[in-house]
Parts: structure tokens; C-alpha cells; sequence
């Protein structure tokens, strides 16, 4: 799976991922659109969750 832009807070980000139901596990790759902090703000914090126990993406 392929997670396209990650918004501009982790916790939020997260918090609607949960509610969503969406699970990262199956993330693969990351891309984001371009630098503004709306689009990788949360960046640092979702990689976070996403590479825990070791996973890595491209």
C-alpha cells in the first residue's frame, strides 16, 4: 500500500486512522506531493508507528 501525503499532525492522523478502521501495517511506500507542512507535517511521528519493530519503506 502506498500512503500519498500524511497531513500536518501525527496524533491527528492517527487518531483518524484508528477511528477509520485503516491499519498501517500494510504500508510499503510513502510519497509526499510536495514540502509544505500540511503534507508532511506528521511525518516524522506516522514513520514512527509505521517502521516499529524494524519494518522499513521505501
Amino acid at each position: 500500500m502506498l500512503l500519498f501525503d500524511a497531513g500536518p499532525e501525527a496524533a491527528v492522523f492517527l487518531r483518524n486512522c484508528e477511528n477509520l478502521g485503516v491499519t498501517l501495517d500494510d504500508v510499503e511506500e510513502v510519497a509526499i506531493s510536495h514540502g509544505h507542512w500540511d503534507h508532511m507535517g506528521a511525518l516524522l511521528g506516522v514513520m514512527k508507528k509505521i517502521t516499529a519493530g524494524g519494518r522499513r519503506v521505501k
